[in-house]
């Protein structure tokens, strides 16, 4: 049993350092692309409900998951949002300018409002990797469309298009996205 749960933390502690190297090396970023959550003017830990409406907010999300659960918060996609350009297919073999770092320990409403989020791409080792990954509980996740994505992982602890190694209820969501593991579990 104490393996197991150190192989979990392990886990966490992986998940951690990947969003926050990608978070470093993401092309194109402003602030705050740098990991500092104090430049994300958007977002208020007191507040109800935010607009996500473009690829640096979604980013923003990513990242801001790693200190705040967003529990008793909605996240309302505003627009269609392009993570990459491409054919989802041919990054296996040449990866795209933008790599994604899981929304993680989510605990709130992300409601995509029928919106279509593509071209997200991920590749993690010996951790688990989807859009969202350990989310909570209380998390709703609901209507959106992921469409021309990517999802890679080796070991075994899983990977799938909307969420890995979670829980939560997931509503009207549809995927279009391919999903990788050497060995464990996969899912689209």
């Amino acid at each position: 049993m104490k393996k197991k749960v150190w192989i979990i933390v392990a886990a966490a502690v992986a998940v951690v350092a990947v969003g926050a190297a990608l978070a470093l090396l993401l092309p194109g970023r402003k602030a705050p692309g740098h990991a500092n959550v104090t430049d994300i003017e958007w977002y208020d830990p007191n507040g109800t409900e935010f607009e996500i409406a473009d690829l640096d907010m979604l980013y923003d999300v990513a990242l801001l998951s790693y200190h705040y659960d967003f529990a008793g918060q909605t996240l309302k996609l505003t627009a269609d949002i392009t993570v990459n350009r491409g054919n989802a297919a041919d990054w296996e073999k040449k990866a795209p300018a933008w790599g994604w770092v899981p929304i993680t320990n989510f605990a709130g409403t992300f409601d995509g409002q029928g919106h279509t989020i593509s071209g997200l791409y991920a590749k993690t080792f010996d951790v688990p990797t989807a859009m969202f990954v350990n989310a909570q509980n209380t998390a709703l996740v609901k209507d959106f469309r992921l469409d021309n994505s990517l999802f890679l992982t080796s070991g075994s602890l899983g990977s799938a298009s909307i969420a890995a190694a979670s829980a939560g209820t997931y509503q009207r969501i549809y995927s279009n996205a391919a999903v990788r593991c050497n060995y464990g579990s996969a899912g689209g």
